[in-house]
C-alpha cells in the first residue's frame, strides 16, 4: 500500500482524496491520437439512418454525458448530448476539457465505451431519464 491507500475494515481498497483530484486532473486524456483516427470527419455520417456513436464523455458529479458520432479532427464535434434535456447538436473539445461539475470534477471519458448505433445510445438515455 501507499500513503494514499489503506484497505479498509470492509476490505476494500480506499484511496485519498488528494488521489483521486492527481489522476482525475493530470491523468484523463479526453482525445487520444487512436481516438482521433477513428471518430469520423464532420458531415460523413449525416446520410447515415443509424449513425455510429465512436465515444462517450461524462460529467462523473453530474448528469450530463455527451455522445461523440463525428470530429472535424481539431476541436469540434457533432453527436448526442443529454444534459437538460437529450439533442443533436455540435460542442467542442476544448468546451469539455473546461467543464466541471458541482463537485469541481472534470469532465471524463469512457475508457470502456464501445462504439454503438444512435439508436442504442436513445433507447438507454431514455430508459436512464424514465428512472429518474
Amino acid at each position: 500500500m501507499s500513503e494514499h491507500s489503506d484497505i479498509g475494515n470492509d476490505g476494500f481498497l480506499h484511496l485519498d482524496k488528494s488521489l483521486l483530484f492527481i489522476t482525475q486532473t493530470f491523468c484523463m486524456k479526453l482525445m487520444t491520437k487512436e481516438l482521433r483516427e477513428k471518430i469520423p470527419p464532420l458531415y460523413s455520417q449525416e446520410k447515415v439512418k443509424d449513425p455510429v456513436v465512436h465515444a462517450k464523455y461524462f460529467t462523473p458529479d453530474s448528469s450530463w454525458t455527451w455522445y461523440a458520432m463525428e470530429f472535424d479532427g481539431k476541436d469540434t464535434f457533432f453527436g448526442y448530448v443529454d444534459g437538460i434535456y437529450p439533442e443533436l447538436g455540435y460542442f467542442s473539445l476544448s468546451e469539455l476539457e473546461s467543464v466541471k461539475g458541482s463537485l469541481g470534477l472534470k469532465v471524463e471519458r469512457d475508457l470502456y465505451w464501445k462504439p454503438k448505433p444512435l439508436s442504442e445510445v436513445r433507447k438507454e438515455v431514455m430508459a436512464r431519464r424514465r428512472r429518474k
